[in-house]
């Protein structure tokens, strides 16, 4: 094999052939092509050229009946794959196998002209496809070697023969090839153009041929081209990056492939894919560069349509999308605008909606006896005691609390109704059918039955009432606002009449209704100014007879209506939310009028009781206020003592405990007001740091006539007793009480009895009297 390694060297491989192969492996900007030369028999040998023995074949490979080779012209032959079948090499590298890329099969012919087998190179370099320049410059390199290999045919041929008439048949033969390789550069139907070198910077190498595809896409003829620069077939649009691309690559000296947007000669933009590879010299320097341009607008145009459609379709899908999720944030909208958010009932406006049809419908609907009349009836109902239970267990109990009201209620309704959450823990029932009143008791007392069993939303069951109001819609009615308004009424005398009650409508209640608005909106306005005054009730010491302290009492005397009371205004200022803004008067208030007494009479350590709210209490603000206050009018903490209901603990929360925590620690005392009227639990009493018990009035009311009573005033005094706990008896009226009291050793008294609320004025005239009397009697 080597001796034949070394025939194919000496007689098809001269010097020129080398070059050219280099030159052709700078064009295909690869490794270094490796030379094959097949038969006519198809045996594939090694041509020895460069480092034969890192590539491996087999004898006897068949590649003619593979490559199916023109004779006479040279071409090139690649796959993305690699060529099937052809001898791969081993990269060292990797220790992968890499099979060639592409093949340049050129036509070799004896001294004779007859055709003598081909000639491969082949490329080992995993790559990818080859541009259309590297195909065109392959292919000119390819023809380049026929030639040479024909004439070193001849010249050997000659020298051994001596036969001068076949060195000019050869060299005729040769010049033909080289025309028809001419031929095929001038009639391709790509454009192709070669330039110089250089300069690759401003003003850019010279175009020194075209070809006549060129004129043709361009406009331009050879004239207008030869001697200038390609810049020519630029123009505004052409992309200024790809420019910045296509000038390092060719700075670097490396093949180049690119779409360009270029100009024709009469300003017409084309796209076109170009390619460009360096060729050398036989001494490998770079002489030229030959670009291969193909018109590929029709084809761009096509993507550009391609991708306007795809643009238009996102657009349609996107405009689809928004009509969808404008189509469901109007549906949402339309619902929020008609349901209550927390329940998902009906809301205000969508019942009031109903009701006004129903009235408009009904407007001219005649009895069997000729007179005009309206069927229907409103429910209106009211929790009993919700806002004890969003008070003291927080807004997110209420509210659950409120859903399973929702859900119980619309069990208690036909399809037909219209059940509603009005606002807080106001429903509405709309029975759009005339219904007797019969049934319509009956009605409500399926809704009091559904209400009446306990909730299991606590540690313990809780259980609620209602009060609900009546109204069968009349001919008197012309909206839906008149009968929600008395509907209303109608309910507000259901609790007055007692919790868990319902009443219907009467002219009456409208009247009663009217005033309770007139009340809250005079309350407002008290508020607002402030118009209140503090009384205060004295405490007293049982054994010693002296007055200890003093609870302040918020008082409001209107100006028409006169001393208004404060189990009637109060709980209006709960439900108007302004509680808060009276506690905190009324705080400021005694603090600074105790602090005056003590200081003009000192000796009779006075201290101070305030009823606070659960609604304060919980304010965040609560102890800033508090010390920000007694701060400001020279009193101690210590002497302040605050009243808090049982409803306050019933919160059992954190929150409640650490504000009980910090109101210890700055001298606070608590006091537990109404004791063993509410939810009374021991725990309380061990959990929380409280100093004093009240007993309510309603026990000392009763005591000395039930003996059960009175056992249980025992036990409470005995309690606080053994936990080293205060108590003071509320409303103590008579000197029986007061007595009894004392001897099961009660140790603070409170009450008509002893001395009823006063104003500042005549408690100060008290306590004067008190302090020059010098003795601890009581005022009666």
């Amino acid at each position: 094999m080597g001796s034949k390694n070394e025939e194919v060297k000496a007689n098809n491989v001269p010097l020129i052939f080398n070059r050219l192969l280099t030159a052709a492996a700078r064009a295909a900007d690869c490794e270094l092509g490796v030379l094959y030369r097949a038969t006519t028999e198809g045996l594939v040998v090694a041509a020895h050229l460069g480092d034969a023995d890192n590539y491996s074949f087999g004898c006897g490979f068949t590649f003619l009946d593979r490559i199916q080779a023109k004779e006479c012209q040279p071409f090139v032959l690649e796959t993305e794959a690699g060529i099937d079948g052809w001898p791969s090499r081993t990269d060292e590298s990797t220790s992968a196998g890499v099979v060639a890329r592409f093949v340049v099969v050129v036509p070799l012919v004896d001294a004779d002209g007859a055709f003598d087998g081909q000639l491969i190179l082949g490329s080992l370099a995993a790559r990818g496809r080859l541009s259309a320049a590297q195909h065109f410059v392959l292919g000119t390199i390819g023809a380049q070697i026929v030639v040479a290999n024909q004439q070193s045919a001849s010249q050997r041929a000659i020298v051994d023969a001596a036969q001068p008439q076949q060195l000019v048949s050869e060299n005729a033969r040769s010049t033909e090839r080289l025309r028809l390789l001419e031929s095929a550069v001038v009639n391709a139907r790509d454009s192709i153009l070669i330039t110089e070198a250089e300069p690759i910077t401003l003003p850019g190498p010279r175009i020194v041929y075209c070809n006549p595809a060129f004129t043709r896409t361009t406009g331009y003829t050879e004239s207008d081209v030869l001697g200038r620069t390609p810049r020519i077939l630029h123009g505004p649009a052409t992309d200024r990056k790809a420019l910045a691309t296509l000038k390092a690559a060719l700075q670097a000296w490396r093949p180049i492939e690119i779409e360009l947007l270029n100009y024709k000669k009469d300003g017409t933009p084309f796209w076109v894919e170009l390619s460009i590879v360096p060729v050398a010299d036989e001494t490998g320097w770079f002489t030229h560069w030959v670009s291969v341009q193909r018109d590929t607008s029709e084809r761009k145009e096509a993507q550009i349509a391609a991708l306007r459609a795809q643009a238009a379709e996102k657009e349609r899908e996107a405009l689809a999308v928004s009509l969808a999720e404008r189509q469901l944030a109007q549906q949402a909208l339309e619902y929020a605008a008609t349901h209550d958010e927390l329940t998902a009932l009906c809301n205000r406006a969508f019942v009031m909606q109903r009701i006004d049809a129903a009235l408009r419908s009904c407007d001219k609907l005649v009895g069997s006896e000729g007179r005009q009349d309206r069927g229907g009836a409103v429910f209106f109902l009211d929790l009993d005691g919700f806002k004890l239970v969003n008070d003291s267990f927080g807004h997110a109990v209420g509210d659950a609390l409120l859903v399973e009201v929702a859900t119980r209620l619309a069990q208690c309704v036909r399809p037909s109704d219209v059940l509603a959450r009005l606002a807080g823990d106001e429903f509405v029932i709309f029975v759009e059918r005339r219904e007797s009143r019969d049934a319509l008791e009956t009605i409500a007392r399926g809704i009091k039955a559904a209400l009446c069993r306990s909730f299991s939303l606590l540690p313990g069951d809780l259980v609620l009432s209602c009060s609900i109001g009546i109204l069968e819609l009349s001919e008197a009615y012309t909206s839906a606002s008149e009968v929600l308004r008395d509907a209303d009424a109608a309910m507000y005398a259901a609790k007055h009449s007692g919790s868990g009650s319902f009443e219907f409508f009467q002219p009456s209640m409208h009247e009663r209704a009217l005033e309770v608005l007139s009340l809250q909106a005079d309350l407002r306005k008290a508020a607002q100014a402030n118009a209140f005054e503090v009384y205060y009730q004295p405490i007293f010491d049982s054994a010693l007879h002296r007055i200890i302290g003093v609870e302040a009492l918020v008082r409001w005397t209107h100006e028409r209506r006169g001393q208004v009371s404060p189990a009637k205004f109060i709980p209006l200022a709960e439900q108007l939310g302004i509680v808060g803004a009276i506690d905190r008067w009324v705080l400021k208030t005694a603090v600074a009028q105790v602090g005056i007494w003590q200081r003009e009479f000192p000796e009779l350590s006075l201290h101070l009781n305030v009823n606070v709210s659960a609604l304060e209490l919980r304010e965040p603000s609560f102890l800033r206020n508090l010390v920000h206050v007694t701060d400001a009018a020279g009193f101690t903490l210590s002497d302040l003592q605050i009243e808090i209901t049982e409803g306050v603990l019933l919160d059992d929360s954190p929150s409640t405990e650490a504000m009980f925590v910090a109101l210890r620690s700055k001298g606070v005392r608590i006091a537990l007001d109404d004791f063993g009227t509410g939810y009374s639990s021991l725990a309380y009493l061990d959990r929380y740091p409280i100093d004093t018990l009240k007993i309510d009035r309603s026990f000392v009311m009763r005591m000395l006539q039930k003996p059960r009573t009175m056992s249980i005033l025992r036990s409470i005094v005995l309690l606080a007793k053994n936990l080293e706990l205060d108590v003071v008896a509320e409303g103590v009226e008579t000197q029986e009480q007061m007595a009894a009291l004392a001897s099961m050793g009660c140790n603070r008294l409170q009450g008509f009895l002893l001395c009823r609320p006063l104003p500042t004025v005549e408690i100060s005239a008290l306590l004067r009297a008190r302090v020059d009397a010098r003795r601890p009697t009581f005022s009666i």
